[in-house]
């Protein structure tokens, strides 16, 4: 009886070891991780910048493309439009 309660406390110890040593190295990953992002972090800050520059360009890009696709569309629908109230009032003064 006396091996198997020395086992069991060499067991307790081993474990509470092994939990040290897996927190050790949770502790030591979260810490170089943090080390790292803030040397990458102003690298992809200019990133960023720069990907905003070039997503504002695309989109006055495609602003003006739209614009220059629609605008006849636009214009026929103002005629048109124009065309309809001339013709009501004009009926309109002939009822």
């Amino acid at each position: 009886m006396k091996a198997l309660e020395i086992a069991r406390d060499w067991s307790i110890i081993l474990l509470a070891l092994e939990g040290i040593v897996f927190a050790t190295i949770a502790l030591l990953a979260a810490f170089y991780a943090q080390k790292g992002l803030g040397q990458a972090l102003p690298k992809i800050e200019q990133f960023l910048k720069t990907a905003r520059v070039q997503v504002a360009s695309i989109r006055e890009s495609v602003r003006l493309i739209l614009r220059k696709i629609a605008s006849p569309f636009a214009a026929i629908r103002s005629v048109k439009c124009a065309i309809k109230t001339f013709l009501r009032v004009l009926i309109g003064r002939y009822n």
